[in-house]
């Protein structure tokens, strides 16, 4: 299997999945990994749309990030 890369990827989170999000970009942040994010606030559903920008081997986020379980919030 070759490796996943991610290209501006969306998706929609709830908040515990956001809160989750969060931690690891900040996991990644302090790793020196830069992850370019944009997140909207959807007010009728209270939920958060994420798009990540840019390719992203994600493989290699879920192992730079494996202190926290689940893995993977973006498919």
């Amino acid at each position: 299997m070759g490796v996943i890369m991610m290209v501006n990827n969306s998706a929609i989170l709830t908040r515990d999945e956001y809160r989750e999000f969060n931690d690891r970009v900040a996991i990644l942040q302090g790793k020196g990994y830069d992850l370019p994010f944009e997140v909207e606030f959807i007010k009728k559903d209270d939920t958060f749309k994420v798009t990540i920008y840019g390719k992203h081997d994600i493989d290699e986020l879920d192992k730079m990030t494996e202190d926290i379980k689940p893995q993977r919030i973006f498919p």
